[in-house]
């Protein structure tokens, strides 16, 4: 017998994903992630403790929608630091 999850929930098989790519729209989605994480890399880069929810109201994106992409302040810290070591800032014209 198969178990049943709810849409948000994650099926075993796939942890350790991007759920949030399974699905339609993912130019958008992927857009909306890499928003909250440059966002989150700023923060970092200016030595500014955060939240997610911080992260999210600076980027302009849904709490929920953060949330449902970094459940956890860790996992957003690690992409974000990741991304503060890697990317350099581009000037805007």
């Amino acid at each position: 017998m198969e178990l049943l999850y709810h849409k948000t929930q994650l099926k075993p098989e796939s942890r350790g994903r991007m759920p949030y790519l399974d699905s339609g729209r993912v130019n958008q989605k992927l857009r909306t992630r890499t928003v909250l994480v440059e966002t989150a890399a700023k923060l970092i880069r200016e030595g500014k403790p955060f939240t997610v929810a911080e992260v999210a109201d600076i980027a302009m994106v849904g709490r929920t929608t953060a949330y449902r992409y970094f459940p956890t302040l860790e996992r957003l810290l690690a992409d974000a630091a990741l991304w503060a070591a890697t990317k350099t800032e581009q000037a805007e014209f």
